[in-house]
């Protein structure tokens, strides 16, 4: 059974994704090939603040110093832009009431020219540029799979307003009050899933972890397509030492949630914690893979060190200098930056 989940969830999302691309390729990305006369194009996808792909289509608009282009997402979340000039561009999404405006800023380099006096011709290469756009909540404002699922339309008022004042509370870190508002929803409302979920997660902020883990389950019992609850109860089972109870819980969250970053991320966490280094580095690149290092920069010093442990010295260098990007004022920066000048000592070395 050793990782024998995770490689299997593994082979059978690829096996999906591979079956899926080859039937709708051809309608997943909304494209506008307008352009601005060039050969390049800017492409990327929109994710809700939990790591999920937004399914919405919404309008995005690309603009330059005097002109702009729009496009609407496809159910994926994705959009293209092509036939563009070199230049520098921005993206803008505005992705309804509940969101902050997002806005990329982009830049096509233009083709190098040849050497002053060549009579060689430039030769375009046309680019393509991938920009993941990750959606902000405006404060104040809660949303758990896009919307509270239709499966709980029936469920009363009164327990939706103390679920969602708890979920304020919450953000608000007011743990005491959020957990007292969402006791009051379960005890009107037993079977509601969400606020289970709700009451897992303030558990889990806390350190909680046996409380974490009633609420996990309690809520994967009325609703057990639950990404949250089953992310949490992995995260409490790995912090419990749990592995074995936390893997199957981590991987169902995977297969529930693709797009999601942080079952990757604890997969990793998991299995560095059982030493077994190659489905750990599998992990951390799949999250990374899924646009990772950016909300939890921590991944790519994880995977630095696991490269560094099979002597992969260049990758393990890559991963530790984007960490130090990404997180320059983390706690651990000075001895990161210690083992990047071994590194770079190593392999100057290795070339004398």
């Amino acid at each position: 059974m050793r990782s024998a989940l995770y490689r299997a969830a593994a082979f059978f999302l690829s096996a999906f994704l591979i079956l899926f691309c080859g039937i709708s390729g051809a309608g997943q990305s909304r494209t506008n090939s307008s352009g601005t006369g060039g050969s390049n194009e800017i492409r990327g996808r929109i994710y809700l603040p939990s790591g999920q792909s937004f399914d919405t289509p919404v309008e995005v608009e690309l603009k330059e110093s005097f002109s702009s282009l729009k496009v609407f997402t496809d159910h994926g979340g994705t959009f293209v832009f092509q036939n563009l000039t070199p230049g520098s561009y921005t993206v803008v999404v505005h992705a309804g009431e509940q969101f902050s405006e997002s806005r990329e800023y982009v830049t096509i380099d233009p083709d190098v020219p040849p050497p002053r006096g060549s009579n060689a011709p430039v030769i375009s290469s046309p680019k393509s540029v991938n920009v993941p756009i990750y959606l902000q909540l405006k404060r104040g404002v809660y949303l758990r799979n896009d919307v509270i699922n239709a499966k709980w339309a029936s469920i009363p008022k009164e327990t939706l307003e103390h679920f969602k004042k708890g979920i304020e509370l919450a953000q608000d870190n007011k743990n005491a009050e959020a957990e007292a508002e969402l006791q009051k929803a379960v005890a009107l409302s037993p079977t509601f899933a969400p606020a289970h979920t709700e009451l897992g997660t303030v558990s889990l902020a806390q350190g909680r972890l046996d409380a974490a883990v009633s609420s996990s389950l309690t809520a994967i019992k009325y609703d057990d397509t639950d990404f949250e609850a089953h992310l949490n109860l992995g995260i409490a089972y790995l912090n419990q030492k749990k592995y074995d109870l936390a893997e199957p819980q981590l991987v169902t969250a995977a297969y529930l949630n693709r797009a999601a970053v942080r079952p990757h991320y604890y997969l990793g966490m998991l299995f560095v914690m059982k030493n077994d280094l190659d489905i750990a580095q599998k992990a951390f690149e799949k999250a990374i893979e899924l646009n990772g290092g950016k909300s939890l920069p921590a991944i790519h010093k994880y995977l630095g060190r696991i490269y560094l442990k099979k002597d992969m010295e260049k990758e393990a260098l890559r991963e530790l200098e984007t960490y130090i990007k990404l997180a320059p004022n983390a706690q651990d920066v000075e001895k990161v930056k210690k083992d990047i000048s071994d590194i770079k000592a190593k392999l100057k070395n290795a070339f004398v």
